[in-house]
């Protein structure tokens, strides 16, 4: 055992781990086949290096799914730049800030109406404020 750790480079516990994979081949009790187990050794070395040893990821399928991220990022940040896409928080922003707009210009609505029809009696303002504020609060329940 000593010959092929010395001629690996490894530890003997190393050797033993390989020799149970069957990476490093044994012809008896503590002794081993240096020319197979070289041979066997520096394939698995290979495939190691290839990223196809054990427990390895598939490089190939990483490095595709690496790619398609890249490429799915850049298309995201053309969509921005070209003004098709919008950032969710800032896009959140400016709809709320419109909605806060539109409710003030509806709850505006009675007192214009008094304004332009002035024969309605305080209790028709208030209806049509009633029916705005009603109409309102259906939307934002989801009832509308």
């Amino acid at each position: 055992m000593e010959r092929i750790a010395a001629a690996f480079d490894l530890s003997s516990r190393r050797v033993s781990q390989l020799a149970e994979k069957g990476i490093v081949v044994r012809v008896g009790r503590g002794r081993f086949d240096l020319d197979a187990s070289t041979l066997n050794y520096i394939r698995h070395l290979r495939e190691v290096a290839a990223g196809r040893g054990e427990g390895a990821p598939d490089l190939t399928a990483e490095r595709a799914r690496l790619a398609k991220e890249q490429a799915d990022g850049h298309a995201l940040k053309n969509a921005t730049i070209r003004g098709s896409m919008l950032d969710a928080t800032e896009a959140g922003s400016r709809w709320a800030g419109e909605m806060v707009k539109l409710r003030s210009r509806l709850l505006a609505v009675p007192g214009d109406v008094s304004l332009v029809l002035p024969h309605l009696t305080k209790h028709d303002v208030y209806e049509i404020d009633r029916v705005l504020r009603d109409a309102m609060t259906a939307v934002a329940d989801g009832d509308a």
